[in-house]
């Protein structure tokens, strides 16, 4: 069976969109795509609305369509836009303090080292 999962980070000014494949336990990168938000706006006039635009936009292609689990997390935005962008999206945003992007990244080096 082939599944479809995916990852929203928003880092600041970028917001990067990775959808993976899951098939017969497997997982495969099928999409990568990041939007910079600087050629826009200046970084302190980014609000919550203009990331929630971009998930939006990312939302409406058709290699998102098929994905039935979306992960979607923050980290060197302040924690009150991060909330917004959560209301503006209806969809739980986790922030990433230091701790917990420290523990993703060990999980992560787990995972492709051994």
């Amino acid at each position: 069976m082939r599944e479809f999962f995916g990852i929203i980070f928003a880092d600041k000014t970028e917001i990067i969109l990775r959808v993976y494949q899951v098939e017969n336990s497997k997982w495969q990168l099928l999409h990568l795509a990041s939007r910079d938000l600087t050629d826009k706006k200046r970084e302190n006039k980014i609000s919550a609305y203009d990331i929630a635009e971009v998930i939006a936009d990312f939302f409406s292609t058709s290699y998102t369509q098929q994905v039935i689990e979306w992960k979607i997390c923050a980290r060197e935005i302040a924690k009150e836009k991060v909330t917004e962008i959560g209301l503006a999206t209806g969809l739980r945003v986790e922030y990433l303090d230091r701790t917990r992007e420290q523990e993703l990244i060990c999980k992560g080096m787990f995972t492709e080292l051994w």
